[in-house]
């Protein structure tokens, strides 16, 4: 009697699974069914705008109507790059390299090899050789008249190790008068009348690079004169351009010596795109 009423038991408790598993499978195959149907009624199709519905890719590119901004630095002169500076009458004291190079390291030469100064002067390059820091009369008469200079001192340092080494230093100036020619009006209004005369003209060329620069001399009566342009703008119009913009600037203030005459003073401007 206990056997069969165990085996009723269990027919009864396999037959609740099975049904109670046969009823979420229904319910399951349901839901793909009801999903799907959803999803294909709300599907909306795409505008062809050129790619498989999407945005045709030529449209994604809009045309850049904003011009390079543009720096306008006029310095003193310098092929070379930025050297220091240093006026005219600091170097007419000058009996020594270091009364030239500010924080001349002496402590670290046991002896010099040579040193040379080389200047340019009217375009033209000379050069004079001592066998120390002190100064030459040759050299001397050499830093009277350059207005760009440079020093290369050969001398002998000892090392770590206790090894005397030869070693060099360079070291480059432009040469400014004490008091230094002046755009009248000042820098602000310098900067405006190249960008007016100028600005609108190479933006429409899309000059970017290379970035021109032009070199002037400013003479004892405050005008312009030897423009050159020795970096060119890769345009021949906007290279003659920027001349006659530069020969045309108005009257500077010129500039002054320690003793307060009126001396030239040369300078360059460089046109450069922002960020470059």
């Amino acid at each position: 009697m206990k056997k069969i009423s165990l085996i009723i038991l269990c027919t009864t408790i396999t037959a609740l699974v099975a049904s109670t598993f046969g009823l979420n499978e229904k319910k399951s195959d349901k839901k793909p069914t009801e999903s799907k149907a959803k999803t294909e009624s709300s599907t909306v199709p795409l505008p062809n705008f050129g790619i498989n519905g999407g945005i045709n890719i030529n449209n994604r590119f809009v045309a850049n109507t904003n011009k390079p901004e543009l720096t306008y630095i006029v310095r003193g002169y310098s092929e070379k790059g930025y050297h220091k500076t240093i006026t005219r009458q600091k170097l007419s004291e000058a009996t020594s390299i270091s009364d030239i190079i500010e924080n001349y390291p002496k402590s670290w030469i046991q002896n010099y090899n040579s040193v040379v100064i080389s200047g340019i002067a009217n375009k033209e390059e000379s050069e004079s050789i001592a066998s120390n820091a002190t100064l030459t009369q040759n050299q001397k008469e050499l830093l009277a008249t350059a207005f760009e200079i440079h020093i290369a001192v050969h001398y002998q340092k000892r090392n770590y190790n206790d090894i005397i080494q030869n070693r060099q230093m360079n070291t480059s100036f432009v040469v400014i008068p004490e008091i230094q020619a002046k755009f009248e009006g000042g820098h602000d209004k310098m900067i405006a009348y190249l960008k007016r005369n100028s600005l609108d003209k190479i933006n429409s060329k899309n000059l970017m690079l290379p970035q021109p620069t032009i070199y002037f001399t400013v003479n004892k009566f405050g005008d312009i004169k030897n423009s050159e342009l020795t970096e060119t703008s890769g345009n021949n119009e906007i290279d003659k351009m920027l001349i006659q913009m530069v020969k045309s600037m108005p009257q500077w203030i010129p500039a002054k010596n320690a003793t307060g005459k009126n001396v030239e003073q040369r300078f360059a401007l460089d046109i450069e795109v922002d960020g470059c």
